[in-house]
């Protein structure tokens, strides 16, 4: 069948004026929207998360990034969700017998002292640390709560002057299991008895060896578990 010249031509016209329009549509209107935004910089602000975010409801940050009070609050107030990316390729990753545990240290009260550990616990190796800030102690219980039950985190330290409080409001949910300690012993004592995912240390009057002492015991043998009797 042979299509004559007029009609050819008024085919292609059509087509190409539908093309155009929605050419024009997509740059009128707002960008499509994401499903999740990976964030680079090492200090996530309010400000970075607005300019990027773009309808996204997922943010993806590494793991050594500082998420700002400010920042947690926009999360929250627009329901977008953080999470932790490692610098391990999905291959390397299934080639791994053992996942390694994700530690948290969630920091409201900060000096020379604990920036110092924080910098060796972060530097290890053997054992997978980042840190998040808080502005307060309720806050910084609230935030090791959420990692543990969005399991963004296998087990969190959280450093604060009110560490029993801290604890204590953390054992409101009851996938946390929550203690306050003073040095390492008191850490041994909790992953025994309790199985503590989450412990809070007051880190004034503490050397940097003794904060150290208690994170590589939180650490050593992995996440602890509840004890068999509670089952």
């Amino acid at each position: 069948m042979n299509l004559n010249d007029e009609l050819v031509e008024h085919i292609v016209a059509t087509v190409l004026q539908e093309l155009a329009d929605a050419d024009d549509s997509c740059s009128a209107g707002e960008s499509i929207p994401l499903k999740k935004v990976a964030l680079s910089e090492k200090v996530i602000t309010a400000d970075v998360i607005k300019s990027r975010i773009n309808g996204a409801k997922s943010i993806h940050v590494s793991t050594s990034a500082i998420v700002t009070p400010s920042a947690r609050d926009f999360l929250r107030a627009h329901d977008i969700e953080c999470h932790t990316q490692t610098q391990t390729s999905n291959s390397e990753t299934k080639q791994q017998s053992n996942r390694r545990t994700r530690w948290k240290l969630v920091i409201s009260h900060t000096s020379d002292t604990v920036e110092g550990v924080i910098e060796d616990a972060i530097r290890r190796e053997d054992t997978d640390w980042s840190k998040e800030l808080a502005s307060d102690c309720r806050e910084a219980a609230e935030l090791g709560v959420s990692l543990i039950c969005r399991s963004d985190a296998d087990s969190v330290v959280v450093l604060a002057r009110a560490a029993t409080g801290v604890a204590c409001l953390a054992n409101r949910n009851k996938k946390v299991r929550a203690a306050a300690v003073k040095n390492a012993d008191d850490v041994a004592a909790a992953k025994a008895e309790i199985g503590a995912n989450l412990i809070a240390v007051n880190p004034d009057g503490n050397s940097f060896f003794e904060l150290r002492n208690i994170l590589k015991t939180f650490a050593s043998g992995g996440p602890s578990k509840p004890p068999a009797v509670w089952d």
